[in-house]
């Protein structure tokens, strides 16, 4: 059974109340994630997903935190803290994107097997994972698979 972090943005998606065709689109891939195959991993978040949702008034925030509430939390340690510095000081993120290194951080130091995101633009970006290899590897950390949930499903499903 693979170890999945989550980031913010797939419990986001589970309870978003945008209508465009995009996020209707990732709503629908990401409750089917959520209520077909989820069971099929052990699913986790850190504080920094439950402070990001908490963050603000929104609809659907109390539900995106109702649905996180039972998985298990992967701590912030310094070596966290460290990754999140080495990613932004070697520019794989931007210092505007912190929370972003933060989940990567977390993924990537306690050892995930998949961080499950949305965010194509700074996380499941093809073009900076071979970067992100190299510094893992620096600093000792297993790199994640950094893939949507519509990835994980066909890969699942293969």
């Amino acid at each position: 059974m693979r170890n999945v972090y989550l980031d913010t943005t797939i419990p986001s998606f589970l309870v978003t109340t945008r209508d465009d065709a995009l996020s209707a689109a990732r709503r629908q891939m990401t409750l089917r994630f959520w209520e077909s195959y989820a069971e099929r991993f052990r699913l986790f978040v850190s504080a920094y997903v439950e402070a990001e949702i908490a963050a603000g008034q929104w609809p659907g925030r109390e539900d995106a935190l109702a649905r996180i509430a039972a998985l298990p939390r992967l701590p912030v340690t310094p070596a966290v803290d460290v990754a999140v510095a080495t990613y932004i000081r070697t520019h794989l993120m931007p210092a505007d994107a912190e929370g972003d290194a933060a989940h990567l951080a977390c993924a990537s130091v306690h050892g995930m097997d998949v961080l499950l995101t949305w965010n194509v633009r700074h996380l499941a970006n093809p073009l900076k994972v071979d970067r992100l290899q190299v510094i893992n590897r620096r600093l000792g950390l297993v790199t994640p698979v950094l893939c949507t949930p519509e990835a994980l499903l066909e890969d699942d499903d293969a």
